[in-house]
């Protein structure tokens, strides 16, 4: 599923699906206007959708891609290893393992660990893209691709992983469509392996939190529930509570009317935070409020909102819908299908992630959207 405009409507169909089963107290009514906006962003996307699906069909990598392949790997590496040393710091272990610092506490170079982040998110893309496309040097390609995502590991960024791995698998379902090998039973077999890595997903935040893997007690206390089916594992309630509050705190913000008008924050919501916080007229943005500090993301339209009301939505959702749109001029381009191929599967990620935080500033994702449309838009050869 290549098609940016589809997947904003699969995911927003199922988190709305998802927040309005009467099971947590997270979940209150809608705004209405809100209501109102979802519903209107999910017509026009399928519109959107229907109109421009002859661009977003899969296409294989070039294989001849081989001297200078792993430069941007060996790049990555060493990067890495240096933060590590001149931090004096490996985050997995300090938080992870010793629970000695928040990952926020983290500091390195200036700009060096969103280049590196860029880096890493975008030629690990590069090389599993590769890997799925042919058969040489596949081993090589998967190994350098769980490498740079072991290194992230290391860095604690856990979301960064998660979007990669969703990257990965989408452009392997696109591959298989394509080759009309894709069968129903393969669709069966990814909802039970989710089903499954969601279910374990729950025991590790009981056994995280110090209770036994079984003991759903502290999370159907965090997560306010009162009407769980009792069908369904409550380690479950994890999944659901990650998956639904970001939606119940951006209502909640939008029910208090949390906003101001700033309409520089506003369109720096579209630039990788390291960076905006940089420019010119930078004000600290109007923070979102939540219902509960221990859950604390609100959508990638929060800030938006709180910086620029219905209009601040309105308006990145319009950015994601005209960049989705103007970067087809590319996709029948024979000297850049690869390179268009890339971004579309970073765009898809970053709209499937929007229901979390906001992936046009995230610096695991943002920089790297962007060094891909750089790369779209250039005549710079990937790696070669």
């Amino acid at each position: 599923m290549l098609n940016p405009f589809y997947i904003y409507n699969i995911i927003t169909i199922f988190v709305c699906t998802l927040y309005i089963l009467p099971v947590s107290e997270f979940n209150t009514n809608l705004d209405i206007f809100l209501i109102i906006l979802i519903i209107s962003s999910l017509i026009i996307s399928l519109i959107l959708g229907n109109i421009y699906k002859q661009y977003f069909q899969y296409h294989d990598a070039e294989e001849n891609l081989k001297k200078g392949k792993y430069i941007p790997l060996i790049i990555i590496v060493f990067l890495s290893i240096f933060e590590f040393w001149y931090t004096k710091d490996i985050p997995f272990f300090s938080t992870t393992i010793n629970g000695i610092k928040e990952y926020k506490e983290f500091e390195s170079i200036p700009f060096l660990h969103m280049f590196t982040a860029m880096l890493s998110m975008y030629y690990s893309i590069v090389y599993i893209y590769h890997a799925i496309s042919y058969e040489t040097n596949r081993k090589l390609n998967i190994l350098s691709y769980f490498l740079i995502n072991l290194l992230m590991i290391l860095f604690n960024m856990r979301s960064f992983f998660m979007i990669n791995v969703f990257t990965a698998l989408n452009i392997l379902i696109a591959k298989l469509r394509s080759n009309g090998k894709i069968k129903s039973k393969y669709y069966v077999l990814f909802l039970l392996i989710s089903i499954c890595i969601l279910y374990l997903f729950g025991c590790f935040g009981n056994k995280r939190q110090g209770y036994d893997w079984n003991d759903n007690n502290y999370i159907e206390a965090l997560g306010l529930y009162y009407a769980w089916p009792s069908k369904i594992p409550k380690q479950y309630m994890w999944s659901y509570s990650y998956i639904t509050s970001p939606l119940a705190n951006l209502n909640y913000n939008i029910k208090n009317n949390n906003n101001s008008f700033n309409i520089i924050n506003t369109i720096y919501e579209i630039i990788p935070v390291s960076i905006s916080k940089r420019l010119p007229f930078y004000k600290d943005k109007h923070d979102c409020i939540l219902i509960k500090p221990y859950f604390n993301v609100s959508t990638g339209y929060c800030n938006s909102y709180t910086n620029g009301g219905y209009i601040g939505m309105i308006f990145i959702w319009s950015f994601i819908m005209i960049l989705s749109i103007f970067t087809t001029k590319y996709a029948n381009d024979c000297n850049k299908k690869q390179k268009y191929m890339l971004f579309i599967a970073l765009l898809d990620s970053c709209i499937a992630f929007m229901f979390f935080t906001n992936t046009f500033s995230y610096g695991g994702t943002a920089p790297a959207l962007w060094f891909s449309t750089f790369m779209l838009i250039s005549r710079i050869k990937i790696i070669k």
